[in-house]
């Protein structure tokens, strides 16, 4: 038998486990299949499983032969293909197994036997199909309306349990001899006869509301307190020994069956009176006697009904549904005197004994909590004396006369405390003296805890030692003392007095690069500065100065002369001097800090200082313009960004340009390296490689650039010749490789593209492209932050070393307080820091209008297997087409057609067309790179494709929520779709481009990617006006993904001369035009095959 540990075994998430009890028990679940003929050394179980939203899941399960071990599973879920561990479907369907064996329908084996099968009967699965098709025959006739009623009657069973049989029928009612029949044949809307007066279809509008009460309600009784789940298979295979005449209810069923009984008379036998909410009025009756005390209850007749989740009691003929409280601090009562739900109908009462010792712990203790709910009544037991006591504490607090001898010593104080009880007095740390029946053990055990928090580690005398535990005594410790006791204080102890920190004045000069910091405070040895925060950096409350004076060490001041000093990295003979010169590029960090207003805190600045704040602050009025070289009219927020490089690295700082995706973060930079001139190094993912070289062609043609890829001989050779180019482009994985080869050269400027790359300083990536030098370092990324405040300190640590301290420092001080406590002062100060440096623009907030939308080609290269294959196809097409005339072309144009089909299929993924092809698509990388970069950034994602199946291997690859339209849903299926899309449920819709390029209004998203651009421009423009339409207040950028040196490519760039020859080739429509010649095919072939010589 399957065990519910055994399942929970193979769960990574505890919560799958009562997220599948859930599935299972709401009947989620469909098309269940259970084969144990196909192999005799295991079960399969298939089904599918709903999805929290409108999806189902194909989930599949194999038992051992025995079905007691789960061997594998597998579901298409998401959560299943992050963890690879039993999702809450799997669980869902292994209950459901597990049902299917306690309902002995299932026959398990312990050793192999034979294949062959013998049945005496025909299957479940065959047998309730013609129930069902039967059923639908006669249901006309026999129809009834709203009419049927089920009366329900109720007996006592065993262990307290109840159970209920029903009659049914119209106004004469008939006996119902098997109550899973009845559900099987609801469940079926199946025809049945009662008896001469009474035959109908069981369909849910026959019967009265109350009856479908009944029904609902025993199929919830049957699934929880009987594991049954399909009321056919009980129907099918029962026997006269296994019929469901009665149904024993449970305590669950008993809680549905009362609860319908509120305030109604209930059809119990030997209860006549209805059923309450709320508590019933009891009475115990203390009665004293010889040797101690007993206590009952005056009640005769009670009875606790079996508990599922609220009590149910029975005191004389009234049922009472009892609240939490009651249950919790009378039940436990009730229970020790014999009341169970498991004993009998009627328990019998028995007294419970109290002897003298436990008089006042009971008054103390048990009393206070049943009073609410229950009478007291005595005879022969004075109560009130043995009431508690209330605790009086005494508390001295005092300083002995070392402690003052020496200024230098440190503080200590002593204290002793005792507690009362009318005339008795006990030391409150004297383990030796009990005398618990007496004392409030709960009272002292609170002031116990409140003196360790003052005075810890001194386990047989209290006391407060040190300046870290004296100052919180003195401020907090004392007030909250005199709150529970009386406080005695030597008078040396009140003689102490705390002063703040003093004031301090900071100056700050810019000369030659360089800055001049300066610090001036009121302490009459400014050395001390260094030993105040050093106390104050180990969190002590005060430092004694030389002097005996103490200085709370709290307060926005001396946070910010501490922020600033370890920012500074500040000596300790610095601050003793007051002065130290520390780069310019700090200017930016020092006016973020000293721009805080500060109660204590002076600051002076010179004009140079304020003139370089000025120019970082106003970039957007410098009077940098856009070099006419460049060959394209920049929008009004790309000349703002293109100035903004230009102010940064007048300074020689660095930048992160994060702007949102398809606002023309390339275009900017491209104006910079115009601009500034020099050689520029640009690091960028291998896919974006020739999309650097494009967009640096197509807007800085003058520019030379060089691509640093080939063989590692080829790359040595580039970058032994480098003093030519103006920009070099290579990839993270190349740089990595080569950084031996780059430590002779310097370059003016270094940007690196999706520096997301970089987020985690331990890579390879993020130190090869810190080692390179360079006078200026931007970075490009829609994505600074990705998952935590790291990777924004990792990118920060390429484009200015040291700005965010290193990384221990600044995970202690600004990472943990922002991720781990949302400290909102810590929040601001990084984000006054950072602002400086980095660009963030959303396209809502520089584009008011809707744009024309913004489209623009990527180009993927292919991997070194896909080109393989791609040029193999290629090669065979162009010589197939070589060697036959024009007559065989058009008689074999279809065929040609398949193939051209193939060699598109496979600059999407070789893996659509062969099978077992492992080698990886340069189109899909480029893909999930989008889709994962979009998707961070917050933007809504369309995917169209021509291939159902690369929509499937991408959402295989896709690690996330996403919806899927396919031809093969239904209508209903894509309305439901569309609503989730535009009500921002999923971020990504993978959408087929025949079943959904039109009819669709999709305006929730911004982006939309062509994975195999339709290259009839109109079809493809309608599948974009999914998005890009009335109702549009977001700019959409479209990504048409081309696969780099292919057909694809060719295409493209005979777009416009030739565009009904691409939809010939490429549409489905037009590709069955015998217009489409044998000499056009060729001419494309042959110029793709020159291309990729001469690019060779």
């Amino acid at each position: 038998m399957l065990t519910v540990s055994e399942i929970r075994r193979h769960c990574y998430f505890q919560s799958s486990v009562s997220r599948g009890k859930e599935l299972y028990f709401s009947n989620k679940y469909r098309n269940l299949w259970i084969d144990q003929e196909s192999s005799v050394e295991s079960i399969s179980v298939t089904a599918e499983v709903k999805s929290s939203g409108a999806s189902w899941y194909s989930t599949q399960l194999t038992v051992s032969a025995d079905g007691s071990e789960i061997e594998d599973y597998s579901c298409d879920c998401p959560a299943y293909l992050q963890t690879e561990c039993m999702c809450k479907h799997c669980v869902a369907i292994a209950l459901a197994f597990q049902a299917e064996q306690k309902s002995h329908t299932l026959s398990v084996v312990s050793a192999p036997v034979s294949p062959k099968r013998y049945q005496k009967e025909s299957d479940y699965s065959l047998k309730k199909m013609i129930q069902q098709f039967h059923s639908a025959e006669h249901a006309d006739d026999t129809l009834t309306v709203n009419d049927i009623r089920l009366e329900p009657s109720f007996s006592n069973g065993y262990n307290g349990n109840l159970t209920v049989e029903f009659q049914i029928g119209k106004t004469r009612m008939y006996v119902v001899k098997d109550i899973m029949c009845l559900l099987a044949a609801l469940e079926q809307r199946a025809n049945v006869s009662y008896g001469k007066n009474l035959e109908f279809v069981h369909a849910p509008e026959a019967f009265t509301p109350e009856a479908l009460y009944w029904l609902n309600t025993m199929k919830d009784i049957a699934a929880v307190e009987h594991q049954i789940q399909d009321f056919a298979i009980k129907t099918i295979y029962s026997t006269a020994n296994s019929s469901y005449r009665t149904l024993s209810l449970g305590a669950y069923g008993i809680e549905r069956c009362l609860s319908f009984y509120q305030d109604k008379d209930i059809p119990v036998p030997g209860i006549n009176k209805m059923v309450v909410s709320g508590n019933p009025s009891l009475t115990m009756r203390i009665t004293g006697m010889n040797g101690g005390a007993s206590l009952t209850i005056e009640e005769d007749s009670i009875r606790l009904f079996p508990v599922f989740k609220r009590p149910f009691l029975m005191v004389e003929d009234t049922i009472y549904s009892c609240n939490d409280d009651f249950a919790q601090k009378v039940l436990p009562l009730l229970q020790n005197m014999g009341i169970t739900a498991e004993r009998s109908y009627y328990n019998i009462m028995h007294p419970l004994f109290m002897a003298p010792v436990d008089y006042r712990s009971f008054c103390r203790y048990v009393l206070p909590e049943v009073e609410p709910y229950v009478k007291i009544l005595t005879e022969n037991f004075d109560i009130q004396s043995y009431q508690p006591i209330p605790a009086q504490f005494q508390c001295y607090l005092t300083m002995p006369e070392t402690a003052e001898a020496d200024t230098q010593e440190q503080l200590f104080i002593e204290a002793q405390c005792s507690v009362s009880y009318g005339e008795q007095k006990f030391e409150l740390f004297d383990d030796s003296e009990q005398h618990e029946s007496l004392r409030d053990t709960a009272a002292e055990r609170k002031i116990k805890r409140l003196f360790r928090q003052y005075f810890p580690d001194h386990p047989t005398k209290l006391i407060c030692k040190g300046e870290e535990h004296v100052l919180p005594l003195l401020q907090d410790g004392i007030p909250k003392l005199q709150e529970m006791a009386e406080l005695m204080i030597d008078q040396k102890i009140l003689n102490i007095r705390v002063s703040d920190f003093p004031k301090v004045t900071f100056g700050v000069s810019l000369s030659n690069g360089l800055l001049s910091f300066q610090i001036r405070s009121d302490l009459q040895n400014p050395e001390e500065i260094y030993e105040i925060l050093q106390s104050y950096r180990k969190k002590k409350k005060y430092h004694r100065l030389k002097t005996g004076e103490l200085i709370a060490l709290d307060g926005e001041a001396l946070r910010l002369l501490q922020e600033v000093s370890d920012g500074l990295q500040l000596s300790k003979a610095q601050l003793a001097q007051g002065t130290a010169e520390i780069p310019g590029y700090r200017a930016a960090y020092l006016d973020a800090m000293l721009g805080q207003r500060t109660s204590g805190i002076q600051v002076e600045r010179n004009a140079a200082f304020r003139r370089m704040i000025a120019d970082m602050d106003n970039y957007q009025n410098s009077e940098y313009d856009v070099p006419a070289a460049v060959h394209a009219a920049l929008r009004g927020y790309q000349t703002d960004g293109f100035r903004w490089l230009c102010t940064l690295a007048q300074y020689g700082l660095g930048g992160i340009l994060s702007d949102d995706m398809g606002l023309g973060k390339t275009l900017q930079i491209i104006a910079y390296f115009v601009h500034a001139g020099g050689r520029s190094l640009v690091v960028c993912p291998a896919s974006l490689l020739y999309n650097w070289e494009a967009e640096l062609q197509k807007f800085a043609p003058g520019l030379s650039v060089v691509l640093i890829t080939g063989t590692a001989g080829q790359r040595k050779e580039i970058l032994e010749n480098l003093s030519s180019a103006d920009v070099a482009v290579t990839s993270y994985d190349l740089l990595k490789r080569d950084i031996p080869l780059y430590e002779s050269l310097g370059f003016d400027c270094m940007v690196v593209d999706e520096a997301q790359y970089i987020k985690n300083a331990g890579t390879q990536a993020a130190k090869a492209v810190k080692a390179i030098r360079s006078r200026v370092r931007f970075a490009l990324t829609g994505t600074p932050i990705e998952n935590t405040l790291g990777d924004l300190w990792s990118i920060f640590d390429f484009i200015m070393p040291g700005y965010l301290f290193g990384y221990q420092k600044f995970r202690e001080e600004m990472e943990k307080p922002i991720s781990m406590d949302g400290n909102e002062m810590v929040t601001a100060r990084l984000k006054a820091m950072v602002t400086p440096f980095l660009l963030r623009r959303k396209k809502e907030n520089v584009l008011k209008d809707l744009p024309p939308r913004l489209e623009q080609p990527m180009f993927a290269p292919m991997t070194s297997g896909q080109e393989k294959l791609y040029r193999a196809l290629e090669s065979n097409l162009a010589l197939k087409l070589s060697g036959i005339s024009d007559t065989d072309f058009k008689r074999e144009h279809i065929q040609i057609l398949a193939e051209l089909t193939k060699m598109r299929q496979v600059c999407c993924s070789p893996s659509l067309c062969y099978e077992g092809y492992d080698g990886g698509s340069g189109k899909v990388d480029l893909c999930m790179e989008l889709l994962q970069t979009a998707v961070e950034s917050g933007h809504r994602v369309l995917v169209f494709s021509q291939f159902t199946s690369m929509l499937e291997q991408l959402i295989d690859s896709f690690h996330g929520e996403y919806l899927y339209l396919s031809g093969k849903n239904t209508k209903e299926q894509r309305k439901a779709m569309v609503e989730r899309f535009q009500q921002g449920e999923v971020p990504v819709f993978f959408i087929s481009l025949k079943a959904g390029g039109t009819g669709l209004n999709l305006t929730a998203a911004d982006t939309v990617i062509h994975v195999d651009p339709w290259w009839n421009a109109a079809a493809q423009n309608q599948a974009t006006d999914r998005a890009h339409r009335i109702g549009q207040d977001k700019v959409v950028t479209v990504f048409n993904l081309v696969t780099r040196d292919t057909v694809e490519e060719r295409i493209l760039k005979l777009q416009e001369r030739k565009a009904q020859l691409a939809e010939e080739i490429l549409s489905g429509e037009g590709a069955a035009d015998t217009s489409l010649t044998r000499e056009t095919l060729l001419g494309i072939l042959g110029a793709l095959s020159s291309d990729s010589k001469s690019m060779q």
